[in-house]
Protein backbone atom coordinates (compact mmCIF):
# COMPACT_ATOMS: atom_id res chain seq x y z
CA UNK A 1 0.00 0.00 0.00
CA UNK A 2 2.75 2.46 0.95
CA UNK A 3 4.75 1.85 -2.25
CA UNK A 4 1.62 2.11 -4.39
CA UNK A 5 0.68 5.42 -2.77
CA UNK A 6 4.27 6.70 -2.94
CA UNK A 7 4.01 8.04 0.59
CA UNK A 8 4.56 6.88 4.17
CA UNK A 9 1.99 8.70 6.28
CA UNK A 10 3.52 9.29 9.73
CA UNK A 11 1.91 10.81 12.82
CA UNK A 12 3.85 12.33 15.67
CA UNK A 13 3.40 14.66 18.63
CA UNK A 14 5.92 17.46 18.13
CA UNK A 15 6.02 18.52 21.76
CA UNK A 16 8.96 16.40 22.91
CA UNK A 17 12.26 18.03 21.89
CA UNK A 18 14.83 16.93 20.85
CA UNK A 19 12.87 13.98 19.49
CA UNK A 20 10.25 16.08 17.76
CA UNK A 21 9.34 19.73 17.85
CA UNK A 22 8.03 22.55 15.70
CA UNK A 23 10.90 24.81 14.64
CA UNK A 24 10.51 28.62 14.72
CA UNK A 25 9.83 28.56 10.96
CA UNK A 26 6.87 26.20 11.54
CA UNK A 27 8.61 23.12 10.15
CA UNK A 28 8.68 19.85 12.08
CA UNK A 29 12.16 18.92 13.23
CA UNK A 30 13.98 16.54 15.53
CA UNK A 31 15.30 13.01 15.71
CA UNK A 32 11.94 11.35 15.01
CA UNK A 33 11.35 13.57 11.97
CA UNK A 34 14.77 12.59 10.61
CA UNK A 35 14.12 8.91 11.31
CA UNK A 36 10.69 9.06 9.61
CA UNK A 37 12.15 10.75 6.53
CA UNK A 38 15.01 8.23 6.38
CA UNK A 39 12.58 5.31 6.71
CA UNK A 40 10.47 6.68 3.87
CA UNK A 41 13.57 7.12 1.71
CA UNK A 42 14.58 3.50 2.39
CA UNK A 43 11.08 2.42 1.33
CA UNK A 44 11.41 4.46 -1.86
CA UNK A 45 8.61 6.86 -0.96
CA UNK A 46 8.25 10.30 0.56
CA UNK A 47 7.24 10.93 4.16
CA UNK A 48 4.06 12.83 4.93
CA UNK A 49 4.30 14.00 8.55
CA UNK A 50 1.27 15.04 10.57
CA UNK A 51 1.63 16.64 14.00
CA UNK A 52 -1.12 15.80 16.50
CA UNK A 53 -1.64 15.32 20.19
CA UNK A 54 -0.20 12.06 21.52
CA UNK A 55 -3.65 10.88 22.59
CA UNK A 56 -4.69 10.67 18.91
CA UNK A 57 -1.67 8.82 17.48
CA UNK A 58 -2.94 5.27 18.01
CA UNK A 59 -6.43 6.09 16.72
CA UNK A 60 -5.01 7.71 13.57
CA UNK A 61 -3.15 4.50 12.71
CA UNK A 62 -6.08 2.25 13.58
CA UNK A 63 -8.45 4.36 11.47
CA UNK A 64 -6.11 4.19 8.46
CA UNK A 65 -5.38 7.93 8.55
CA UNK A 66 -1.68 7.16 9.03
CA UNK A 67 0.62 4.24 8.28
CA UNK A 68 2.95 4.60 11.24
CA UNK A 69 3.71 6.34 14.51
CA UNK A 70 7.25 7.70 14.84
CA UNK A 71 6.97 9.80 17.96
CA UNK A 72 9.04 8.78 20.97
CA UNK A 73 6.59 5.88 21.12
CA UNK A 74 7.20 2.83 23.26
CA UNK A 75 5.70 -0.64 23.32
CA UNK A 76 2.41 -0.73 25.21
CA UNK A 77 1.75 -4.42 25.95
CA UNK A 78 -2.02 -3.83 26.29
CA UNK A 79 -2.12 -2.57 22.69
CA UNK A 80 -0.26 -5.49 21.06
CA UNK A 81 -3.49 -6.87 19.56
CA UNK A 82 -4.04 -3.55 17.77
CA UNK A 83 -0.50 -2.32 17.07
CA UNK A 84 2.69 -4.01 15.92
CA UNK A 85 6.08 -2.62 16.91
CA UNK A 86 9.42 -2.33 15.18
CA UNK A 87 12.79 -3.01 16.67
CA UNK A 88 13.88 -0.07 18.86
CA UNK A 89 15.53 2.84 17.07
CA UNK A 90 16.26 5.07 20.09
CA UNK A 91 17.03 4.46 23.74
CA UNK A 92 16.15 7.20 26.20
CA UNK A 93 16.91 7.52 29.88
CA UNK A 94 14.06 9.05 31.84
CA UNK A 95 14.39 10.22 35.47
CA UNK A 96 11.54 8.99 37.68
CA UNK A 97 10.87 10.29 41.20
CA UNK A 98 10.13 7.32 43.42
CA UNK A 99 9.77 8.96 46.81
CA UNK A 100 11.57 11.11 49.35
CA UNK A 101 14.71 10.32 51.29
CA UNK A 102 15.06 10.85 55.05
CA UNK A 103 15.93 14.53 54.47
CA UNK A 104 12.77 15.04 52.41
CA UNK A 105 14.62 15.28 49.10
CA UNK A 106 13.29 13.42 46.06
CA UNK A 107 14.71 9.98 45.40
CA UNK A 108 15.14 9.53 41.67
CA UNK A 109 15.89 6.48 39.58
CA UNK A 110 16.58 6.43 35.86
CA UNK A 111 14.45 4.20 33.67
CA UNK A 112 15.48 3.14 30.19
CA UNK A 113 12.84 3.54 27.52
CA UNK A 114 13.12 2.11 24.00
CA UNK A 115 11.31 4.01 21.26
CA UNK A 116 9.80 2.06 18.36
CA UNK A 117 7.80 2.59 15.20
CA UNK A 118 4.20 1.41 15.57
CA UNK A 119 1.92 0.25 12.76
CA UNK A 120 -1.55 -1.29 12.75
CA UNK A 121 -1.37 -4.98 13.67
CA UNK A 122 -1.60 -7.19 10.60
CA UNK A 123 0.43 -4.86 8.37
CA UNK A 124 3.25 -7.39 8.36
CA UNK A 125 4.77 -6.36 5.01
CA UNK A 126 5.05 -2.75 6.18
CA UNK A 127 6.49 -3.77 9.55
CA UNK A 128 8.99 -6.09 7.86
CA UNK A 129 10.02 -3.30 5.49
CA UNK A 130 10.43 -0.85 8.40
CA UNK A 131 12.50 -3.36 10.37
CA UNK A 132 14.68 -4.05 7.31
CA UNK A 133 15.16 -0.31 6.80
CA UNK A 134 16.07 0.17 10.47
CA UNK A 135 18.56 -2.72 10.23
CA UNK A 136 20.15 -1.15 7.13
CA UNK A 137 20.28 2.20 8.91
CA UNK A 138 21.94 0.58 11.93
CA UNK A 139 24.47 -1.33 9.84
CA UNK A 140 25.41 1.70 7.71
CA UNK A 141 25.76 4.03 10.71
CA UNK A 142 22.94 6.25 9.44
CA UNK A 143 20.82 5.68 12.54
CA UNK A 144 23.75 6.54 14.81
CA UNK A 145 24.30 9.70 12.79
CA UNK A 146 20.64 10.70 13.15
CA UNK A 147 20.24 9.86 16.84
CA UNK A 148 23.74 10.24 18.24
CA UNK A 149 23.54 6.73 19.73
CA UNK A 150 25.65 3.68 18.85
CA UNK A 151 23.79 0.51 17.88
CA UNK A 152 24.66 -3.16 18.23
CA UNK A 153 22.73 -6.02 16.71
Amino acid sequence: QVQNAGVLRVVLDASFPPLETVAPNGQLSGIDVQVANALAAHLGVRAELVNMSSDGLKDAVLAGQADAIVSSFQVVPEWEKELAYSTPYFEDRVPVTVGLDSAGKPTVRTDTVDYVVAVRAGRNKLLDAINAALADMMDSGQLQSLTGQPYWR
